[in-house]
């Protein structure tokens, strides 16, 4: 069966936990947001500016959607500056246990944005340590557009009007706006420095990563990888390290302990099960490996 590299890193997303605001802002207006959880931004209506420490603050239009991987400090405002205000400070009407509404500015033109909340799961981290500080997705018209505003209609009139389920539900679409956003991103925008990202569009290299997403659990070394790519040992080495940073023994631990960690997450095998999941038939070997690529035990990652 053909694995693709991509879905097998996406699986891994999980959203823990969420807050979503719906935000109705009127010019003049400033919206200041401190170093804190991964956010994400989906102007639903009119137009604004983003300050992310760039080199110039980024333009967002209706169906721009901005995303914060790492929580970074930023600013939303209108195209003229005011003094901005603290979004933990603003007053926010509860909607829902989940959904809250707020309204900030000076009375003039407005924008509508959907503001999110984002605490992801630590399997999650494989695929956000490789994205940029920030994410700008312009909409462009297409298919692809469409069916993140399709998630994010869907993810406002379930947290606005929740009903039994909803807990679950709300938290399954938010994964999977996630999803959809991160892949549109990385299909519109090639990656910059070494990481597996890039790897995915090399003809040896994605034929490497593709056999380690699949095969994690079982024995492999650079003889047998090397072999079933039909490429030489130092060709594939080579093309490994230059194009993701790391040798592809590494590359294999850092997916497996990634995988045990997201087995962990469940919560439904024993640390000697996962073990064995992720090929490590001696536990202090697997311990070993999942504290230094982790920095943590297995028993305290639980």
């Amino acid at each position: 069966m053909n694995v693709d590299p991509l879905s097998e890193v996406l699986n891994l997303i999980n959203v823990e936990e969420t807050v979503y605001f719906h935000a109705e802002f009127s010019e003049p207006w400033a919206l200041q947001m401190e170093q804190g959880p991964q956010k994400f931004h989906y102007v639903l209506s009119g137009q604004c500016e983003a300050d992310v420490g760039a080199a110039a603050p980024l333009h967002l239009n209706t169906g721009d959607v901005l995303i914060t991987p790492s929580g970074i400090k930023h600013l939303l405002f209108s195209g003229k500056r005011v003094k901005p205000q603290l979004a933990t400070a603003i007053t926010c009407t509860k909607l829902s246990d989940r959904y809250y509404l707020t309204k900030l500015g000076g009375g003039g033109k407005q924008c509508v944005i959907i503001c999110g909340d984002l605490k992801f799961g630590a399997s999650s981290n494989h695929l956000i340590a490789q994205l940029p500080k920030w994410i700008h997705i312009a909409r462009e018209g297409s298919e692809q557009d469409e069916r993140t505003y399709g998630i994010l209609r869907f993810l406002a009139s379930e947290t606005r009007h929740p009903g039994p389920g909803s807990e679950a539900l709300t938290l399954r679409l938010a994964d999977l706006f996630v999803v959809q956003s991160i892949r549109q991103w990385i299909l519109r925008n090639p990656s910059k420095g070494k990481n597996w990202i890039n790897g995915l569009s090399d003809a040896v290299v994605g034929k490497a990563l593709a056999i380690i997403h699949r095969n994690f659990n079982q024995k492999i070394t650079l003889d047998t990888l090397s072999r079933d790519i039909g490429a030489s040992r130092s060709l594939l080495a080579q093309r490994f390290s230059e194009i993701v940073g790391t040798g592809p023994i590494d590359y294999l631990t850092t997916w497996r302990m990634t995988k045990a960690q997201q087995l962990l997450e469940a919560g439904k095998l024993s640390i000697e099960e996962i073990s064995l999941a992720v090929g490590y038939a001696s536990l202090s070997a697997f311990s070993k490996a999942f504290k230094r690529v982790t920095g943590a035990s297995p028993k305290s990652a639980r």
